[in-house]
């Protein structure tokens, strides 16, 4: 119990031992200031439990991967998986991240997002993060169509990056994507490696979440995206 509360229960006590003891209107008088005082220190204590030097203990952030996607390249261009020990390969990976603040007060993230691999060996890569840059991807999907359940037509859709510049509020979660990108990381390791997403709220503690092999697309279903304005611009050079 923090001393802000004792104070306020042993104030409250005693007043109303004396206030019994005292009697008539003196007594109630003395009773009605020990409230006052015993209750302003008891909740002075609880305010500054929320607003002291560690308020931090308090966050609790759950990070769930919801969709991770790798794209095998070579100097830029798609590359076909031929080995799962290929460690030649870069891979565009490409993170659905849902976040959800399940602490008591709202709570403000950095923008150091982290996303890392376990290998077999024990040794733990870290990839680089790339921001801005996903309204040149497109998430892709097939779908039937409406009226004839044997076409099956191609869906491209954006995504939408993840947003940390507002603070997390309390019980709504939070949805975007983030882009990452591995170099020296072999097929095998993106497959059965211990997958982690980290975040790191303004006190710099980390909440993290890892991805399962059932979320885990390699390769990926992201596609490079360009627009029709911009294609018309180039054949018009």
């Amino acid at each position: 119990m923090s001393r802000g509360r004792l104070a306020g229960f042993l104030v409250l006590g005693c007043g109303a031992v004396l206030g019994v003891f005292i009697g008539g209107q003196p007594g109630l008088a003395l009773v009605a200031v020990c409230l006052v005082v015993g209750f302003g220190l008891f909740f002075a204590g609880e305010a500054r439990g929320l607003a002291g030097p560690n308020p931090v203990t308090k966050a609790r952030i759950l990070v769930l991967l919801k969709e991770f996607h790798a794209r095998p390249q070579r100097k830029g261009k798609f590359q076909e998986i031929e080995e799962s020990d290929n460690s030649a390969l870069e891979f565009e990976v490409f993170v659905s991240c849902w976040l959800l603040n399940e602490s008591d007060i709202a709570m403000q993230l950095s923008d150091q997002v982290q996303l890392s691999v376990k290998t077999s060996d024990g040794s733990i890569k870290v990839a680089h993060r790339i921001c801005g840059d996903l309204d040149r991807w497109r998430l892709g999907s097939l779908v039937r169509d409406e009226w004839d359940t044997d076409i099956v037509r191609a869906r491209h859709e954006e995504m939408r990056e993840l947003s940390l510049e507002k603070p997390l509020e309390c019980g709504v979660p939070r949805h975007g994507w983030a882009h990452f990108r591995f170099d020296n990381v072999n097929p095998s390791a993106l497959k059965g490696g211990e997958l982690r997403l980290s975040v790191k709220d303004a006190f710099s503690n980390a909440h993290e979440g890892t991805a399962t092999r059932a979320v885990r697309y390699l390769p990926g279903r992201v596609w490079p995206y360009v627009a029709k304005s911009a294609l018309v611009t180039q054949r018009g050079k």
